[in-house]
């Protein structure tokens, strides 16, 4: 198999330089051939040595012109003419006896098959038709010339074939030049091997290993890993493995970069090969552990100031209660309205700090994936809801069996904030009514949704839901901390579905949700 940079050019270069050869050291050995078969015959080696010449001339002008090299193929068609020109004037020489017929039969078919191109082919067709017409014009009356004729239709029927022949040849050429430009301009550096040796590599292999293409071609596949990666690309050589599995690869001045190794085994002219992709995973690695430092310092940040925040809270809270019990008497209504003012904001700020820490924790917290009935968490939430407000009558109907894939203790938050919303924005109706089910998608999987006929909300401020401490009603109007729809959100985030809401003021409000 060629080398993956060798450009379609460049072999149809070296394929017209080795026809020039060929046909040159051919029509040199021919003159042996005659001069043994027909010793007696007109064949003289220096003439037929000229013309051999010509064509080591310009097998010689392809390297040092660009012109020739670019057009070898109208030159290798002028050394056939050429040739064919000299083997008619041998022909004429000797009267036409029939072995020199059934000779130009021969060397006209034989130049005709090594043309390489359509261009190449036709020149060369139109030299010998002419050189047909002109013996048939200067030798009517010769016996060899009922068999011109018969060389012109040959070379119809040559032209016709080859013709569409090579035509077809072009197309495929130019659709492999595509496939190559496409495979070397991959950004993952790639690498076909055979039996772990490497036979042709892309344009991003080699500035990721530090090698230059010539250096990575002939190599063994798990030479390029480290020894603790050596089993592993063994096991994907010998087509074991072919999950994508991280590894460290072996640059050329020794240094190490950490590569997604993918294996893939395919056919190639009945040879089994294996296509390997190389993705360099540092700029990830690097965002990774920027992310989780960022991470960490965060969490720490948010405990710091947590455990910082919580100690004046509770001194605030304690003085004011201090001052209410100890010196209320002194105080006028006024005052120990606005102590007990200060020492109910106290226990807020202690409730959002717990809030905030909690929001932190759902992004860190493993998720383990399971069987989760949700119609079974629904109905648990709506009991312990009736339990807490009995005297409410709300009208609440549960889809059944409606089970979900993900995190059980995760998801039961997420059906604690809807279902709890749907009951809060609920209690000023007659007749509140509040819906949990779960209808399929456009894609095909299910879509979940909590549905109440409560306050609802205004659409245009539908992008403030799920922000963290967003409130689109006052806390006058219906309590709470504004953390519940954040917390949905990112829990749904985490599951790898998205969150959405519809709404309209005192029309109620249904929220939707995906699980993949």
């Amino acid at each position: 198999m060629p080398p993956l940079h060798v450009t379609p050019e460049q072999r149809k270069l070296r394929l017209h330089r080795t026809l020039l050869l060929s046909a040159g050291a051919a029509y040199l050995v021919w003159w042996l051939y005659v001069r043994v078969a027909l010793p007696n015959a007109f064949n003289p080696l220096g003439s037929r040595a000229l013309v051999v010449a010509l064509f080591g001339v310009v097998y010689g002008a392809s390297y040092a012109s660009k012109a020739v090299a670019r057009n070898l193929d109208v030159w290798l068609s002028a050394c056939g003419s050429l040739a064919t020109a000299h083997y008619f004037y041998l022909f004429d020489r000797n009267s036409g006896d029939l072995e020199w017929v059934v000779g130009s039969y021969i060397t006209v078919a034989a130049v005709c098959a090594i043309m390489q191109t359509s261009r190449a082919l036709i020149l060369y067709s139109l030299a010998v038709a002419a050189l047909s017409v002109a013996f048939l014009v200067r030798r009517p009356e010769a016996t060899y010339a009922v068999f011109l004729p018969g060389m012109l239709t040959n070379l119809l029927f040559a032209n016709v074939g080859l013709h569409g022949r090579l035509r077809l040849l072009a197309r495929l050429e130019e659709s492999h030049a595509r496939v190559e430009s496409l495979f070397d301009a991959g950004f993952d550096g790639i690498a076909v091997h055979e039996k772990g040796t490497i036979r042709q590599v892309n344009g991003a292999l080699g500035p990721l290993l530090g090698y230059s293409r010539e250096e990575l071609v002939g190599k063994a596949v798990p030479a390029l890993f480290g020894p603790e990666a050596s089993a592993l690309a063994h096991a994907m050589v010998a087509g074991e493995r072919e999950a994508p599995y991280e590894a460290d690869a072996i640059r050329s001045d020794g240094s190490r970069v950490t590569v997604e190794v993918i294996g893939k085994r395919h056919l190639l002219d009945g040879r089994e090969m294996q296509q390997v992709a190389f993705r360099d995973l540092t700029e990830r690695k690097r965002a990774e552990a920027e992310l989780l430092r960022a991470n960490r310092d965060l969490e720490s940040f948010s405990y710091t100031v947590a455990h910082d925040l919580r100690a004046p809270l509770r001194g605030i809270a304690g003085f004011s209660q201090v001052l209410v019990q100890d010196h209320g008497d002194r105080l006028d209504a006024e005052g120990q309205r606005l102590l007990e003012k200060i020492g109910a904001r106290a226990e807020t700020m202690g409730r959002l700090i717990d809030a905030l820490l909690g929001l932190a924790r759902l992004t860190r917290k493993e998720l383990r994936r399971e069987s989760v009935d949700l119609t079974k968490h629904a109905e648990a939430i709506v009991k312990e809801l009736r339990a807490g407000e009995p005297e409410r009558a709300v009208d609440v109907v549960i889809q059944s069996g409606i089970v979900a894939q993900g995190d059980a203790r995760l998801l039961r938050a997420v059906l604690d904030n809807l279902i709890g919303n749907a009951w809060k924005f609920t209690e000023r109706r007659s007749s509140p009514r509040v819906a949990f089910g779960a209808v399929d998608g456009d894609d095909g999987l299910p879509v979940y949704y909590v549905e109440d006929n409560g306050a609802g909300f205004d659409m245009a401020h539908v992008g403030k839901l799920f922000g963290p401490f967003q409130r689109l009603h006052t806390i006058e109007e219906y309590p709470g901390i504004g953390i519940g729809l954040a917390s949905v959100q990112r829990i749904v985030d985490r599951h790898g579905g998205r969150v959405w809401a519809e709404g309209a003021v005192d029309q109620g409000a249904k929220f939707y949700f995906t699980l993949p």
